[in-house]
């Protein structure tokens, strides 16, 4: 565990949450993306609850998490991954995640 992940932690920490280690350390990809998923579900709460300050500071903190580790490193391992393999499955699943992140970061950021 370097100092990504100690980083992850730590935010997630933030959060109330500790994550388990039966699937990765808390840097992993999933991981990482079940986290961007619990702050949009705080997002969605918030909003159905009329509470806009707290949706806005759950997008605040989707958007500080995105720009301080998620963006800096999934372009270039997407991009890696792009030469590891000429599979269809996997190439339009990345396609899907660089798409997905693109678009979650330009809404996290609309605040």
């Amino acid at each position: 565990a370097g100092p990504s992940t100690a980083t992850v932690e730590a935010t997630y920490g933030d959060e109330g949450l500790r994550p388990g280690t039966a699937v990765g350390p808390a840097d992993y990809l999933p991981t990482e993306l079940e986290f961007v998923h619990f702050l949009l579900q705080h997002q969605i709460a918030a909003r159905r609850t009329g509470a806009t300050d707290l949706e806005h500071d759950a997008r605040r903190r989707e958007r500080r998490f995105l720009d301080d580790h998620g963006v800096r490193w999934v372009a270039p391992f997407l991009a890696a991954a792009r030469e590891a393999t000429e599979d269809p499955y996997w190439t339009a699943t990345f396609d899907l995640l660089e798409r997905w992140l693109a678009d979650e970061v330009r809404r996290a950021r609309s605040v």
